[in-house]
């Protein structure tokens, strides 16, 4: 209990030089771990944008495909960086 659930904290400390435009989506029925990993990252990277999708599990592309869909289509979409 209290541990990181990043394996490498040093690979943690590189995640805001991620530059790249960045999706992350989870659904909302995840494990709380996935949750919590997303949540993290959405703040430390700087182009980074997280999604969590209603009656979803981790297998969020097969629980609400349409709603996935929508959601990657609108951001590879989006020119703005």
């Amino acid at each position: 209990a209290g541990e990181s659930p990043f394996l490498h904290d040093f690979a943690l400390q590189q995640v805001p030089k991620v530059a790249a435009k960045t999706l992350l989506i989870d659904g909302q029925d995840s494990p709380t771990l996935f949750g919590y990993i997303n949540a993290r990252l959405s703040k430390l990277m700087p182009n980074a944008k997280r999604v969590t999708i209603p009656k979803a599990s981790h297998w969020v592309h097969l629980d609400q495909t349409t709603a996935f869909n929508d959601y990657l289509v609108k951001f590879l979409e989006d020119k703005k960086a």
